[in-house]
């Protein structure tokens, strides 16, 4: 329960850039939540010394979280180093995008998730990092409705076929754990107007994350308004003179992108009048499911 309360009071204050505050409050940390949190609280910091032993000490334990891989990748680039960050590989390689065809989701079905987004069957919910946009809470793609029973199906086949493909990040039996309730599926719908973007940030609730577009605002072939950014830049972490790659992908509707929840991204302002509208979701574990079964 005292851990708890400290990654709580921890997580308030790194919120609110009180990070040496949220150094303080896990002094006492030995938990993989605390570590991780109390690593990106000293990137904040700028303090490498502090960062490097609380890195290799989670690195020896083998205890990864979005947040610690997140900060592994931006202090490689800051500090000039090469922390492994348990992927084995480079976080840009998640990122994987295709095209679904309508035979495996027709227009009907895609014409029907937009209807019930826009008849008041979702309610929405704060975002602070989503300007001129809104939000929908609860988990849609738990909605009992046909059109998002179907693209719930669809997105498990294709983070299926992911996890099978790829090699960054990965769980080659993730089809099994799937059926025996390893994993959840939590997702939302992100509903931009002129003007909209969503700021700077990662999952760190997830495992995978992704998107799968339903309408796009027009732009110019080389345009990158309303396109989906990616970094290893955290929005809170030093700079410094360093200058981190980005990678930019131009979604079309149809569109399905799927990627490490640790990769920080964020979306190009656009300026159509034509709503930008997508379905987020997050592969999450069931965590107390993965520590019973290892």
């Amino acid at each position: 329960m005292k851990a708890k309360t400290s990654i709580l009071l921890a997580q308030t204050c790194y919120q609110m850039g009180l990070y040496n505050e949220g150094v303080q409050a896990l002094s006492e940390t030995q938990t993989k939540a605390g570590k991780s949190l109390l690593l990106a609280l000293y990137l904040c910091l700028n303090k490498k010394i502090e960062f490097n032993l609380c890195a290799k000490e989670l690195i020896a334990n083998h205890w990864y979280t979005q947040i610690s891989i997140a900060a592994i990748d931006h202090a490689n680039i800051v500090y000039n180093q090469a922390l492994d960050n348990g992927l084995n590989g480079n976080t840009f390689d998640s990122i994987v995008n295709q095209r679904i065809n309508k035979h495996e989701f027709s227009d009907a079905l895609l014409q029907a998730v937009l209807i019930h987004l826009s008849d008041g069957t979702f309610q929405s919910k704060c975002q602070q990092l989503l300007v001129n946009g809104s939000q929908t809470s609860g988990n849609v793609l738990d909605t009992p409705r046909k059109p998002f029973i179907e693209l719930k199906k669809l997105l498990i086949k294709k983070i299926d076929a992911y996890n099978r493909s790829c090699s960054i990040n990965t769980d080659k039996d993730f089809k099994v754990n799937w059926g025996k309730n390893m994993y959840i599926l939590p997702g939302w719908a992100i509903v931009m107007e002129a003007g909209g973007n969503l700021k700077s940030h990662n999952h760190e609730l997830g495992w995978l994350s992704g998107t799968f577009y339903l309408q796009m605002p027009e732009r110019e072939a080389t345009s990158e308004e309303g396109a989906i950014e990616f970094s290893h830049q955290g929005p809170k972490y030093p700079q410094g003179n360093s200058a981190f790659d980005r990678r930019v992908i131009r979604p079309e509707v149809r569109d399905l992108n799927i990627f490490s929840s640790s990769l920080f991204h964020r979306t190009v302002p656009f300026q159509s009048k034509t709503q930008r509208i997508c379905i987020a979701f997050d592969v999450q574990k069931n965590e107390k499911l993965w520590i019973d079964y290892n």
